[in-house]
């Protein structure tokens, strides 16, 4: 079976699962797939198996089914870092995921478990127990992948591009500023969300590393931003003052989004973007956390310039993990 990667997108709209229907027979399949709610739970023990993702697929209307370490690429014996089972909805019944070896399979969820393999070549990019998957997005016309790029222990974010006009991935670099950092891996803190909206951009965040916060205010460095790269390529700084930006996404208002960053020992943010505007939202000089070791931090904002974010979370309150994604 071929599947098509095609150029649908579809928006998926989570609401509170209606009241259970009546015991009648079964509505028809057409109605079966009113939206579709992804949840990742507990990946990673199954990829060092070669499965492809532990997840529980819940359709919010009349089915419920759930998959759990489902069997694919059996014959990985070499994981990737960092992969986490990524999932994309390319159309209203076709799901592209990623398998432990960075392959790339389809399944049709209305069929029985099935899965088609999608070549690529994204191996070439991304090396095994060296680079470090982050996130994917999909745009109109393509696919989106972040990693972390380790070289020689100089970390950076990279971002790569494949069209999904055709039946294969083939990637390519997307240029962004050649800078990296040196010292111990902060994978906690590396950002690589990625955001991609109907105008062709794509945003991309970049943490600071935990290495050197100070680059966070310093507009020549690519860390501790949320950079736009145009859709003719320019490079924009969208915003600065960030220490982990990990969550991206749109609002009903295309001037607006809503980022969710990991502060410090508490004083994590959830902070609004304009994007007509570049915003300084503080960090390192401004947070309502400390250091981790009990320093603190002036948690003053706007009497010195930067944003004020439209809601923090002081340790009590989310401990070590801090809020979701």
């Amino acid at each position: 079976m071929t599947t098509s990667l095609g150029d649908k997108r579809f928006a998926v709209r989570i609401v509170p699962p209606p009241p259970p229907p009546p015991p009648p027979s079964p509505p028809p399949s057409s109605r079966r797939c009113l939206s579709l709610l992804l949840l990742l739970l507990g990946v990673g023990a199954g990829f060092a198996a070669g499965y492809a993702v532990h997840a529980s697929l819940s359709v919010l209307s009349y089915d419920h089914l759930t998959l759990s370490a489902l069997p694919v690429d059996a014959d990985c014996r070499v994981p990737y870092k960092g992969v986490a089972g990524s999932l994309e909805l390319l159309d209203s019944g076709t799901i592209l995921f990623l398998s432990a070896c960075l392959h790339f399979h389809t399944w049709r969820v209305n069929e029985p478990w099935r899965t088609t393999p999608v070549s690529s070549n994204l191996q070439n990019f991304v090396r095994p127990q060296t680079d470090i998957l982050k996130f994917t997005a999909l745009s109109a016309d393509a696919l989106y992948v972040s990693y972390v790029r380790n070289d020689n222990e100089c970390y950076s974010i990279r971002v790569l591009r494949a069209s999904t006009a055709g039946a294969s991935l083939n990637f390519a670099p997307v240029p962004l500023l050649d800078e990296c950092v040196s010292g111990r891996l902060n994978l906690h803190a590396a950002g690589g969300q990625l955001l991609a909206p109907p105008d062709g951009s794509l945003y991309v965040t970049v943490g600071d590393f935990l290495e050197s916060p100070s680059r966070a205010q310093d507009a020549r460095s690519a860390f501790g931003k949320i950079w736009r790269r145009a859709a003719n390529g320019t490079l924009e700084l969208a915003s600065l003052g960030h220490r982990n930006p990990q969550g991206l996404c749109p609002t009903e208002d295309a001037d607006l989004l809503l980022e969710t960053e990991h502060g410090p020992r508490g004083g994590d943010e959830i902070n609004l973007l304009r994007t007509t505007e570049r915003r300084n939202y503080g960090w390192p000089l401004a947070s309502y956390g400390s250091h981790y070791n009990g320093t603190r931090i002036p948690d003053a904002h706007a009497s010195r310039g930067f944003v004020e974010p439209i809601a923090y979370f002081p340790w009590s309150k989310v401990g070590s993990h801090g809020i979701g994604d």
